[in-house]
């Protein structure tokens, strides 16, 4: 399928077999609503590369970038806007998804979460120090990331 991103694509989660985005390089974000056919441009906010993106629902949704910045949106991504930022001590953000109907967590050195669709974030810890790549839930108590080295904490 052709993409309308002229750069690298880093991300992709669909909600159904029809609705569905994709981040990339430059703070891209496109959308597509029938199954990947076409594609809008959607203004992420960000100007880093979009390094992991999620959605709750059709219109709930958060983007992390390689600066660890999480995004978000309540609108099916016709706007975001920047819900966290992390201390400059803490290492970026690579994945996120979706906790329950109004949780996210997003995942790289460290862990933050939030259960109030972004409007504050707690930091977790693994207590281990090699990265996570990527993570997923199945609900608000059952999710896995996996990272360097074979890394596969359970949460």
């Amino acid at each position: 399928m052709n993409c309308p991103i002229p750069e690298q694509v880093e991300s992709i989660y669909f909600v159904n077999s029809a609705k569905g985005w994709a981040g990339g390089v430059s703070g891209s974000i496109i959308a597509t609503n029938d199954g990947g056919l076409t594609w809008s441009s959607q203004a992420s906010g960000s100007i880093q590369t979009i390094t992991g993106i999620a959605f709750a629902d059709d219109q709930r949704g958060w983007a992390v970038d390689i600066g660890g910045l999480v995004w978000t949106t309540s609108n099916g991504g016709q706007k975001w806007q920047q819900s966290y930022s992390p201390p400059l001590a803490v290492p970026p953000l690579d994945a996120v998804d979706c906790v329950g109907p109004h949780g996210c967590c997003g995942v790289g050195v460290g862990i933050v979460l939030t259960d109030n669709d972004g409007a504050t974030w707690t930091a977790d810890s693994t207590g281990m120090t090699l990265k996570l790549y990527d993570v997923d839930f199945v609900d608000a108590a059952h999710g896995w990331a996996v990272g360097m080295g074979g890394t596969n904490p359970f949460f």
